[in-house]
C-alpha cells in the first residue's frame, strides 16, 4: 500500500515536470508543487484559486508581480507541506513494524529517502513536525531519530541535527542515547559542535557513551589530512 502511494505520487509528479518542461513554464507560474498529486494536479490549483476568489484578471497581475507571486507560492508550499501530511500515518506504521539495526536499511528509511528524492525541503520539514508531534512517545521519535541517523548530513540538515538535538533533552534515556548516536553517525565539525553545546548525562552509562562519542570525533578530525592552500587554489 505504501509503494503504491509514493509510486502514485511520484508518476504524477513526472508527468507534470515534463508538461513544466515542454511548456517552458517554472513551478511558481504554474502546477504548483511537486508532491503529492493532490498538490500537483491543475483541479488543485483551480480549487484554491477559486476559493481565494481570485479572478483570471488577478492570476495575470500575480504573474507580473512579484510580491503577488511570492503570495501565491507560500500557499503551495504549505499545500505541499499538506500532503506530505497525508503519509504521516503510513510513515508511523513503519516505524511501528520496524526493528531497526545501524548498518541496516530498514523500510521506514527507505520510505523517507523516497519522499526526500521527491522533494527534500518539504520532507524535511514533514519530518520536523510528525517529530515535534510524537516527542512525547519515544517510540516514534526513536523511529525517526533511527531513520534519518543512515542519512548523511546534507540530505537531511538542519532539521535533522535540531532533532537530534531535542532529543537529548529528552526524558527518555533511549532517545537521548539515539540523539547522541545520530550525532556519532553523522560525524564531523558539526556534529561535534552540537554536542559540546550540551551537558554530559546524568547516567553513567550514558555519560560514558557521550564521552567516547566525543573524543571519537575530535579524534577523526585530528586525524583528517591537511590540504595545502596551494592544492586547493
Amino acid at each position: 500500500m505504501i509503494e503504491a502511494e509514493l509510486s502514485y505520487f511520484e508518476a504524477d509528479s513526472a508527468t507534470v515536470d515534463a508538461d513544466e518542461d515542454r511548456a517552458g513554464t517554472s513551478p511558481a507560474t504554474s502546477k504548483a508543487g511537486s508532491f503529492p498529486a493532490l498538490l500537483r494536479s491543475s483541479r488543485a490549483e483551480e480549487s484554491y484559486l477559486a476559493t481565494e476568489s481570485t479572478s483570471a484578471a488577478a492570476i495575470g497581475l500575480a504573474l507580473e508581480d512579484p510580491q503577488a507571486s511570492s503570495i501565491d507560492e507560500n500557499k503551495m508550499n504549505e499545500l505541499r507541506l499538506a500532503g506530505f501530511h497525508q503519509l504521516s500515518d503510513s510513515l508511523l506504521r513503519l516505524i511501528g513494524d520496524t526493528d531497526f539495526e545501524y548498518g541496516f536499511e530498514s523500510e521506514a528509511e527507505r520510505f523517507i529517502r523516497k519522499c526526500l528524492s521527491i522533494n527534500a525541503v518539504q520532507t524535511r520539514d514533514w519530518l520536523n513536525q510528525i517529530f515535534i508531534d510524537r516527542f512525547d512517545e519515544p517510540w516514534a521519535a526513536l523511529g525517526i531519530l533511527q531513520a534519518i541517523a543512515h542519512l548523511e548530513l546534507f540530505e537531511i540538515k538542519p532539521q535533522g541535527p535540531t532533532m537530534a538535538l531535542a532529543a537529548l533533552k529528552h526524558e527518555d534515556a533511549e532517545v537521548r542515547e539515539c540523539g547522541i548516536r545520530a550525532f556519532e553517525q553523522w560525524g564531523g565539525p558539526e556534529s561535534l559542535k552540537m554536542l559540546h553545546s550540551i551537558s554530559k548525562p546524568e547516567e553513567d552509562w550514558l555519560s560514558d557513551y557521550y564521552i567516547q562519542v566525543v573524543r571519537d570525533l575530535e579524534d577523526d578530525l585530528m586525524n583528517e589530512p591537511v590540504v595545502e592552500k596551494d592544492q586547493q587554489s
